[in-house]
């Protein structure tokens, strides 16, 4: 984490590492950086076994505010049936707006996380957030 951005190009490949120690290491201090250019790696890490990372790979898309959102709206158009990635990004979602941080096309996929409606329409209205320009 002092090292900073520099030290983001080795601790990527770390979230992949067979070992959950390791994951969760490399998660917490990518999350503690806060590279934009993490985004897309944090949001694949919302789907790993372990809960911790999960919540740590949450963290870091939280931290990098806006810049992650298009990574986390793709996910969710390719993959929006899984209940880890619907999960995470519901958290995150939620503390964009709790920070006043998520852009007003993003409103209807945090309230499609959050509602009754049925998963399939998640895809749906993750794409139309991602084509939203706001």
């Amino acid at each position: 984490v002092e090292i900073g951005r520099p030290a983001v190009s080795s601790l990527l490949p770390l979230l992949s590492d067979k070992r959950t120690y390791v994951r969760w290491e490399a998660a917490k201090a990518l999350s503690e950086i806060g590279d934009p250019g993490t985004a897309p790696a944090l949001v694949k890490a919302l789907e790993d076994d372990d809960a911790g990372i999960r919540w740590m790979a949450a963290e870091g898309l939280i931290r990098v505010e806006q810049t992650g959102l298009p990574p986390l709206l793709e996910a969710l158009m390719e993959h929006g049936e899984s209940s880890r990635l619907r999960e995470g990004a519901g958290h995150v979602l939620k503390i964009l707006a709790k920070n006043e941080k998520l852009p007003p096309q993003a409103e209807p996929v945090l309230q499609a996380l959050h509602g009754a409606g049925s998963a399939s329409e998640i895809p749906r209205v993750a794409k139309i957030a991602f084509e939203t320009k706001g």
